[in-house]
């Protein structure tokens, strides 16, 4: 049942994780990840801030050494971006470009579980669907994969990780140009993070996926998660350990699948695989990190490490109607005293119909022994049997089978997206000898036959007659069989089985043909049946030929019947016609070879011509002279005194002064003053009355004071000069200080009242004081008399 309640609180939960910052191998919160209470997914973090968030973080830590680790892909950018519009597919076209992150999360019992980051890009001619909340985006599955002692096996598998956000990136070329989130539009990229990936909510069972149309239910329904190592890649210690895996080569492989891709039939290459190393402490910790020098090998799914590794490996496809493919990879050797090992690895990419079974015929007196299998452990409440294949040596054939999808339909078939290996001894040498797989759930065709070697008695047939069996003669290598008939390939010519044009012993049917005329490409070419323009071996109509004019494309720049202004190899036709380059200006020439010729200038350096930048408004032209305005102003052919980026002569503006610069620039640069700062100059004020300046000292009033080269001691907001001036203040003593504001010492004029004033009160002081002496001194204290 849906609990509405647990499936809010992992939406809040997952939202406050994915806005927290979406930083280097995704943190989540042990105490969250380890919670075993989510009993149905439901759906993906939703909601514009995470997305917005999500964006955010990829543009801006995409390429730090712990997500994104900057070493460039094999083919380099341009070669990405070459191979993409060089086969461009009809509809969408996932191809996984890069993996480029790895993860521990953590250990539990004897298993410990990690995460691949990814990033895939759109080479198709049509967007991909990335739509969130539905079934309608890609899911991304992580494995990884052990190469021992020559026998290569698959050792862990994770979950499948939903995307719901295309961040429409320029990994593969230059030339993206986003249609939104909801689609990764052509030539664009998009970057999950190992954190992403191993992000236990958001991934999926694998079991309710159908890989042969990458159909799968949404919301799904999934058993509890499991704390550290649930859903995630897990691997068995036993298979990391590094004391008893001496020497053994490690892989890790990303593996995209979305419907409306498959609709397209460009499903067959998004499986792509890269080396990594196991390091350890000597304690339980296994870390993994890709290897130097061995970078993401595009379009090859983990299988072809073998055979990378190993040239002797033969690989074999099949793609069975109506379903997918599977892969064969297989190698014999010899052991001595008679014996040889016999090893195979059966690959599911994509086969929804799976595989129940894996036989090689075992002819009548055919010894074998030391027969063996190794499957990988589905996990995380998976409901498949894990039971290994059994082997069976009956009717002529040795068989490893697992119980009938009408008896079990959870037995432990060959499901998509795993490997099981299967190994023999035999006291016979290898042989032509076709596999048979007989397909788990029932349809038509019931089985597949894959071309491998297999135990074939010798026959004793010499038909070179060196001694030796002809089986042995190609299995040691002293003869070749090109076309796998048993025969060496000499004798293949010699009794004319097979025609030699070139007389170089190699089967014509073995050579390379292609134009697929059964005729070897040299004979074509001695013989005058194609063209070789540029005597490189290859016939004309096989190169690459982009303008579809019957010249290969060197040819076309070589005799001059087409450009390549930038030396690419390209003619500028096709890197127009493809997106790969731009001609802004329709004059028929790349951009970049009319700015590396001077014939359009570029003067801001944003490696676009001027007139482009012009004609579509990323630049602008307010004064017509056909200069962005940003050169204009750097350039110093426009002045820009406010530095707002718009040429002067371009903006309205006041000019009081008629000097023909604007008052705020007249004021910035100093050549009027503003000293009370209104952004009007001072000489404007005082002519239109707004200021005065009653001392005609070209300085308003209100700035004299502030300014301090007028006082007003008041203070009545009038200069104190202009007060004595216009006789509103005395000044007697001539200082130019209001006598108000000081003591004031009379003028000489003054002086004669005041002295005679000061005299006579002198004297009535001396007469008073004589008056009390005469009295102090009469005879018995008489007084005198007072008449």
């Amino acid at each position: 049942m849906y609990n509405r309640r647990i499936a809010g609180r992992i939406r809040l939960l997952g939202l406050a994780v994915l806005l927290a910052g979406w930083q280097a191998c995704f943190r989540v919160d042990d105490a969250w990840a380890q919670e075993p209470y989510v009993t149905e997914w439901v759906e993906a973090p939703t909601g514009s801030e995470v997305l917005e968030e999500r964006a955010r973080w990829a543009r801006e830590a995409a390429h730090s050494a712990e997500e994104f680790d900057e070493v460039i892909i094999p083919q380099g950018r341009a070669g990405c971006a070459h191979q993409a519009m060089g086969a461009r597919s009809s509809g969408p076209d996932l191809v996984v470009a890069h993996l480029q992150a790895l993860k521990r999360w953590g250990r539990l019992g004897d298993i410990t579980a990690y995460s691949v980051g990814t990033t895939v890009c759109n080479f198709g001619d049509e967007s991909a669907l990335w739509i969130l909340n539905t079934n309608e985006h890609p899911i991304i599955a992580q494995h990884m994969y052990r190469l021992k002692n020559g026998r290569f096996e698959q050792i862990g598998m994770s979950w499948c990780a939903h995307t719901f956000f295309a961040l429409n990136g320029t990994f593969c070329s230059d030339q993206c140009v986003s249609d939104g989130g909801s689609e990764l539009s052509v030539r664009c990229s998009d970057t999950h993070s190992a954190g992403i990936n191993g992000l236990q909510a958001n991934c999926a069972p694998r079991y309710s996926v159908n890989a042969a149309t990458a159909s799968f239910p949404y919301p799904w329904i999934a058993p509890p998660i499991e704390a550290t190592i649930g859903r995630r890649l897990q691997v068995h210690d036993a298979d990391l350990y590094p004391p008893d895996n001496p020497g053994a080569l490690y892989f890790v492989e990303g593996h995209y699948l979305t419907a409306d891709e498959t609709a397209a039939g460009n499903d067959e290459n998004n499986v792509s695989y890269r080396r990594i190393e196991v390091t350890w402490d000597e304690g339980e910790v296994y870390d993994i990190d890709f290897v130097d020098g061995h970078e993401t090998q595009w379009q090859k799914p983990a299988i072809m490490a073998w055979q990378d590794v190993d040239p002797a490996v033969t690989v074999a496809y099949v793609d069975i109607p109506d379903d997918g493919r599977m892969i064969l990879a297989y190698k014999v050797t010899y052991l001595g005293g008679g014996w040889y090992h016999y090893e195979y690895a059966l690959y599911n990419m994509n086969s929804h119909r799976s595989g129940q079974s894996f036989s090689i015929p075992i002819p009548d007196g055919v010894s074998v022994s030391s027969n063996g299998f190794h499957g990988v452990d589905y996990h995380s409440g998976s409901p498949y049997d894990l039971t290994d294949w059994p082997a069976t040596l009956a009717e002529g054939s040795l068989t490893w089978e697992t119980t009938p999808y009408l008896s079990d339909p959870n037995a432990n078939a060959l499901r998509w997206g795993t490997t099981y290996t299967f190994w023999f001894d035999a006291d016979v040498p290898p042989g032509i000898a076709d596999a048979t797989v007989d397909l788990f759930r029932p349809g038509t065709p019931a089985s597949i036959e894959l071309p491998a070697l297999g135990p074939v008695p010798l026959t004793g047939a010499d038909c070179n007659s060196n001694g030796a069996d002809d089986a042995l003669d190609i299995f040691v290598g002293t003869s070749d069989d090109c076309n796998h008939t048993g025969i060496p390939d000499e004798c293949d010519v010699g009794e004319g089985t097979s025609l030699d044009c070139n007389t170089n012993s190699t089967p014509d049917e073995c050579e390379a043909d292609c134009n697929a005329n059964e005729i070897p490409d040299e004979c074509d070419i001695t013989e005058g049946t194609s063209l070789d323009c540029n005597t490189n071996g290859t016939p004309d109509e096989c190169e690459t030929d982009c303008n579809i004019n019957d010249i290969p494309d060197d040819c076309d720049i070589a005799v001059g019947t087409s450009d390549d202004c930038d030396s690419n190899g390209i003619p500028d036709s096709c890197s127009l016609a493809w997106g790969a380059a731009s001609d802004c200006n329709t004059n028929d020439v790349l951009d970049n070879c009319d700015l590396s010729a001077g014939t359009s200038p570029d003067c801001n350096g944003n490696s676009v011509p001027d007139e482009c930048d012009l004609a579509s408004g990323s630049s602008g032209d307010c004064n017509s002279n056909s200069v962005p305005d940003e050169c204009d102003i750097s350039g110093s052919t426009s002045a820009d005194c406010n530095d707002n980026d718009i040429p002067d002569e371009c903006e309205s503006y006041a000019d009081c002064n008629s000097n023909e610069i604007a008052d705020f620039c007249d004021v910035a640069v100093g050549t009027s003053g503003d000293c009370n700062y209104n952004s009007i100059p001072d000489e404007c004020e005082l002519a239109a009355g707004t200021s005065l300046d009653c001392n005609s000292n070209q300085i308003p009033d209100s700035c004299d004071f502030t300014g301090g080269t007028s006082e007003d001691c008041q203070p009545n907001g009038i200069p104190d000069e202009c007060d004595i001036a216009g006789g509103t203040s005395e000044d007697l003593n001539q200082n130019t200080y209001p006598d108000e504001c000081e003591g004031v010492v009379p003028a000489l004029s003054e002086w004669g009242p005041m002295v005679m004033a000061l005299l006579l009160l002198a004297a009535g002081t001396v007469v008073f004081r004589w008056r009390r002496l005469l009295m102090a001194r009469a005879p018995d204290g008489a007084r005198p008399h007072r008449e």
